[in-house]
């Protein structure tokens, strides 16, 4: 992930996992939808990061009083759902659902978070995003459906969902 400036001191706690010193920062008026040149916020970098810590980070970001924007496009990555998707994040993409992210917003490649879950095999995400309205006609910049997707992935599995 792409940590280009501005390198903060909330983007250097976050990649090294530092959950203290993440909410003292944000305590004292960090701006946790800070992007980078690249457009990576922090909550971009919290998802990216070590599995060990991601999803305590994330909940951190997402307290309602900071007022995260889950939404945000990262360009090269897309959503933060997207890439929770892309990491088969299954804790963390209910908790960007919880928070209002956008199911149905088109990431990088004019892919859905659908059409990734899909293309990772993962059976988990792909019915969490179909039970909270995730479109299953929907097309990527190839015309490729989600279903489309999963066959050319080898993960026919997903037709059961």
């Amino acid at each position: 992930m792409d940590t280009s400036p501005p390198v903060t001191p909330l983007n250097i706690a976050i990649q090294t996992g530092q959950i203290l010193i993440i909410k003292k920062i944000i305590e004292h008026g960090a701006n946790i939808n800070l992007p980078t040149l690249t457009g990576c916020t922090p909550l971009h970098l919290a998802i990216s990061n070590d599995k060990t810590y991601s999803f305590e980070i994330v909940k951190i970001l997402l307290n309602q009083e900071y007022n995260c924007e889950v939404n945000h496009y990262m360009q090269g990555v897309g959503t933060p759902l997207c890439l929770a998707c892309s990491k088969t994040e299954t804790k963390i993409v209910k908790i960007l659902i919880q928070e209002n992210a956008k199911v149905n917003q088109v990431g990088d490649g004019g892919k859905t978070a659908l059409q990734i879950a899909c293309a990772q095999g993962s059976e988990e995400i792909v019915k969490v995003l179909l039970e909270n309205g995730a479109e299953l006609h929907s097309e990527d910049q190839q015309g490729l459906s989600p279903l489309e997707i999963a066959t050319s992935s080898n993960f026919p599995a997903i037709y059961s969902c």
